[in-house]
């Protein structure tokens, strides 16, 4: 493989849903150019200005765009090209063909090809980029370069991508390791833990803090766990009045599943060469007038890839959740559109997941980790991705 050492002052780039491509040369030092050219069709104006907005965050300042009006007439995508180079010099200026509609890739390799203009592609896969620069590439003779990007921040690259954070992310709010351990390595919890999470869900009023103590076939390890809870704060029992109450909603929220997803992000934030990561990250559409939340239980950057994560303490093998799971897998193959053609998705189970639910899940290229695996969870977080 090639180190980069050739480089053009200028970067023509088509504008497209996938933006990476054009991103990765650009922001590699030794490949940096000093300007970029954006070939915009209507359709990519919003994703073009995105892209624009992190340009200029990352130091590049000479940013413009040129209008395609009609860009499946390739007469017209010509004459715009071969209008813009006549104010550049072919030694400065090279084509990343990478990014548009095929016609208009077509036209614009045409018109610099023709007149012996630099061009280049790239390819992105999970092991990382490469710059192909097609000298002649007719003859098969290419050269094959390894781009080595500027780490981009999760907001930048969310935002690279059309979408912006609605809520800032914070920080776990609760951190109780000890806790989280007790219950993520002895199984017996699991069946009292759905207990409670049912006597809450049908307990009246919804929103109440106070609830009776819920029933349970298993008394002692029952008693045993909301000791735990109590013993950090986030419960208080009244066992004269066989009663417990939530100290307060988000101490509720945390007791009913929160603890797991702040397990899963302590333990993400622990791995090494993370650019960014956040729980319960809030996002929106970045196009005004444009209103699609999104809420995503944990969000990791590492190696300019976007990973998304789904934690869940639901029993999907119960009667009254039979079929759930299809649910949570349905919201993950959304999510995974969110950063482009990379980005991974997992499934962090707390128990074990329905074989229906493996084999989905398997066929839309979704990581699961479930109950056997947790005890391990920091390797098998690490390992998913680092594929």
């Amino acid at each position: 493989m090639t180190t980069i050492m050739k480089k053009y002052d200028v970067h023509v780039c088509i504008v497209s849903d996938q933006p990476t491509p054009n991103l990765m040369p650009i922001l590699d030092k030794n490949f940096r150019p000093q300007e970029v050219v954006l070939l915009v069709s209507e359709r990519m104006k919003e994703k073009a200005k995105s892209l624009e907005r992190v340009l200029k965050n990352n130091g590049l300042h000479k940013v413009h765009c040129v209008d395609l009006p009609d860009s499946y007439r390739m007469d017209t995508v010509e004459a715009k090209v071969l209008e813009l180079l006549g104010d550049y010099d072919k030694s400065d200026i090279a084509l990343n063909v990478t990014g548009g509609n095929k016609l208009m890739a077509i036209a614009a390799y045409q018109t610099f090809h023709s007149l012996d203009y630099p061009v280049f592609y790239v390819t992105v896969d999970g092991s990382g980029s490469e710059i192909l620069l097609l000298d002649d590439i007719q003859n098969g003779d290419y050269t094959k370069l390894t781009a080595q990007p500027t780490k981009l921040k999760l907001e930048e690259y969310l935002e690279v991508h059309g979408f912006k954070i609605s809520d800032q992310p914070k920080d776990a709010e609760f951190d109780f390791p000890d806790l989280t351990n007790e219950l993520i390595n002895h199984a017996q919890y699991a069946e009292v833990l759905g207990e409670l999470y049912f006597a809450v869900s049908n307990q009246k009023p919804k929103d109440s803090l106070v609830m009776e103590t819920p029933e349970s076939r298993h008394i002692y390890q029952m008693s045993r766990m909301l000791d735990l809870f109590e013993e950090h704060k986030l419960i208080q029992i009244n066992k004269r009045k066989n009663t417990l109450i939530f100290v307060d909603k988000r101490a509720k929220n945390y007791t009913m599943g929160g603890w797991f997803e702040e397990h899963v992000y302590q333990v993400v934030r622990q791995l090494p060469d993370i650019q960014g990561a956040a729980v319960n990250l809030k996002i929106t559409n970045a196009r005004e007038h444009v209103h699609q939340p999104n809420e995503i239980d944990i969000v990791v950057m590492k190696d300019n890839v976007l990973h998304v994560i789904e934690c869940k303490t639901v029993n999907y093998n119960s009667g009254a959740n039979k079929g759930k799971a299809q649910d949570a897998l349905y919201k993950l193959e959304t999510l995974k559109k969110l950063g482009g053609l990379r980005t991974q998705a997992a499934l962090v189970s707390y128990l074990d997941l329905p074989s229906q639910a493996r084999d989905r899940a398997k066929g839309s290229g979704i990581k699961i980790i479930e109950k056997q695996d947790l005890p391990g969870l920091k390797k098998h977080l690490a390992n998913w991705m680092s594929q």
